[in-house]
């Protein structure tokens, strides 16, 4: 079926003018949609769900409905009792013509279309310490507004994907294996990933353990929630909205926070191939934890506080979310079973302050550079244009200005 034929089966009003690939997210096919009339524009984005990702779209869809109708009600209660320091936003599902949520093709596959959150952009690495905080402070609010859902009311988006059990449990097994065991005695990359797992094996449970025994419960969270998912107004520079909401699932909300301290704190983003770039900067972190706590404060009890991670253990947060990687780098090896593997290193992560934590190749002035880069993007005269689907250099704005997945 055509997309403009199938985007016509959806409730949108103007005249269909444009119809494009939009964003570089690498999960669903995602197509920005523009229509016009005499005195107005509607942008909207039009996302196959990959059905290899999620196996049941209609769930994810019913997931989505939940989330935001009661997301959307919670904003509109807070902006009328005047609780909110700006205009949090979040994306809306658009109605299909006979008012179901998605339209199926004729192969069966899902199409869904949501509104477009203008004038804001995400960045695919921390700009600095203000852009960090501003994203704790968009999480720690997302976490909030989805802190009195009921975690049964949401069917698991991907069951056991965040389970750090699960991972160790299929560790473990490959390591019986012959094949893993050769690579153990013949690979010191294989022998250093295996050190590295074994040496935070009682880290990685401590989350689960501490659910078993009632300190903790499930409560609904993100699930991906990397810098790029954080959309920072064009005009304010304010955080305003997490966008790809697939994952939301329920869960514990501290792999949230742990996942986006790995990918908020390392300056290099996560497509830098120099590993020796990859550090975890602890400003970043302690601005990032700032706002997340000044918008999630007051949900969180006393047993929540207690496991997030301490100043002197911060560095540590996204040790958690990173097992799995090192996990499946030992297992790839071992499914190839090649007498001399080429597994992809994966260094010990290194910690410091500020510019210190960048590498002595970078100055001190690096780290007020990135900073004046954060503050002169924030004004859209100045900000570098940019085609969807174009990824673009630190300090430019990013190439997913809604919310692809």
């Amino acid at each position: 079926m055509e997309l403009s034929i199938l985007i016509n089966k959806f409730s949108i009003t103007g005249r269909l003018v444009a119809l494009q690939p939009f964003g570089n997210g690498n999960i669903n096919d995602t197509f920005l949609a523009i229509y016009r009339n005499t005195f107005t524009e509607t942008q909207v984005i039009l996302q196959r769900v990959n059905r290899n990702v999620f196996p049941r779209p209609e769930v994810i869809m019913a997931n989505m409905h939940a989330i935001t109708k009661h997301c959307h009600e919670k904003l509109e209660d807070d902006a009328a009792k005047g609780n909110d320091d700006r205009v949090w936003q979040m994306p809306r599902i658009v109605k299909a013509k006979d008012a179901r949520d998605y339209v199926v093709d004729e192969k069966g596959e899902v199409w869904r279309v949501i509104t477009r959150i203008m004038s804001a952009h995400a960045f695919d690495v921390a700009q600095g310490p203000e852009h960090a905080m501003e994203c704790g402070a968009t999480l720690g609010h997302f976490h909030y507004l989805v802190s009195d859902m009921d975690p049964k009311s949401i069917a698991d988006p991907l069951p056991g994907f965040h389970v750090t059990s699960g991972y160790l449990r299929a560790y473990d097994k490959t390591l019986e294996t012959v094949s893993a065991q050769e690579l153990l005695k013949s690979s010191m990359e294989a022998k250093r990933l295996a050190k590295f797992i074994e040496e935070r094996r009682d880290l990685a449970l401590c989350l689960e353990n501490a659910q078993a025994r009632g300190e903790l419960r499930k409560r609904m969270f993100h699930g991906d929630p990397k810098v790029n998912n954080i959309m920072i107004d064009d005009v304010t520079g304010k955080g305003t909205a997490m966008i790809d909401l697939d994952t939301v699932s329920p869960g514990l909300i501290h792999l949230d926070f742990g996942d986006a301290l790995r990918s908020i704190c390392n300056p290099a983003g996560e497509e830098e191939t120099n590993l020796a770039k990859v550090v975890f900067d602890e400003d970043l972190c302690t601005a990032f934890c700032k706002g997340y706590m000044r918008e999630a404060g007051a949900f969180l009890t006393d047993a929540d506080r207690a496991y997030d991670p301490p100043p002197a253990v911060r560095a540590r947060a996204p040790l958690l979310p990173g097992l799995p990687e090192r996990e499946r780098l030992l297992q790839d090896e071992d499914a190839r079973a090649e007498p001399e593997p080429r597994a992809r290193p994966v260094p010990p992560l290194r910690v410091g302050r500020g510019a210190r934590a960048l590498d002595p190749w970078r100055p001190a002035a690096a780290l007020t550079a990135r900073r004046a880069r954060w503050n002169s993007s924030r004004s859209t005269s100045r900000r570098p244009a940019t085609r969807a689907g174009t990824r673009t250099s630190r300090g430019s704005w990013a190439s997913r200005p809604c919310g692809t997945a």
